[in-house]
């Protein structure tokens, strides 16, 4: 008997795991939890490295991973070795809306397999499962790039910089200047 998928059976929601609002979930080895559920799709994450710190890339950040499409369900670590980073803005690529959900829950250098549930009508009009595909992917970094006006039209990358030579009363003129005459000393 095919199972029957329903988006509007709350059972279908699963539970993220949060113990209190005053702590993020712990994140899991090799745990499924569902990841985004649409119509005709369902994309799971299967955490197989936990990643490091709790920051997370946001809409139109630049990300670079290592990304295997199209591996099996039990894929490793070990499967990425040779694959080329590759860089991505969120937002703004070719892979859709599944890939940037899919990346924004992911932490530096975690390693997840995303399986997306392709679903389709049955006879009946019911949802039933079409095919599983996997993908292995590592998230290495990224880079913060915030939309200034909101419209896409201007974008501003976020980089580290230190600021221990700024002083509080300097302007970016007064800076320059010291700098300059720091530099000739």
């Amino acid at each position: 008997m095919e199972k029957i998928y329903d988006s509007d059976i709350a059972s279908d929601v699963s539970d993220m795991g949060f113990q209190s609002d005053k702590e993020p979930p712990k994140d899991k080895v090799m745990k499924k939890i569902k990841v985004q559920r649409l119509p005709l799709y369902r994309i799971y994450k299967r955490i197989i490295q936990i990643g490091s710190g709790l920051e997370k890339p946001a809409k139109y950040d630049e990300v670079q991973i290592l990304l295997k499409q199209n591996c099996s369900e039990d894929a490793s670590i070990e499967d990425l070795q040779g694959e080329s980073p590759i860089l991505k803005n969120l937002g703004l690529n070719d892979y859709g809306e599944w890939f940037d959900l899919s990346i924004e829950t992911m932490k530096r250098n975690e390693v997840a397999i995303f399986s997306i549930e392709h679903l389709k009508e049955n006879e009946h009009g019911n949802k039933v499962l079409d095919r599983v595909e996997y993908i292995l992917a590592q998230l290495l970094n990224w880079t913060t790039i915030i939309d200034v006006d909101g419209d896409l039209n201007y974008m501003k990358k976020l980089i580290a910089v230190s600021y221990t030579h700024l002083r509080a009363h300097e302007t970016p003129e007064h800076l320059v200047c010291r700098l300059l005459l720091e530099k000739k000393k």
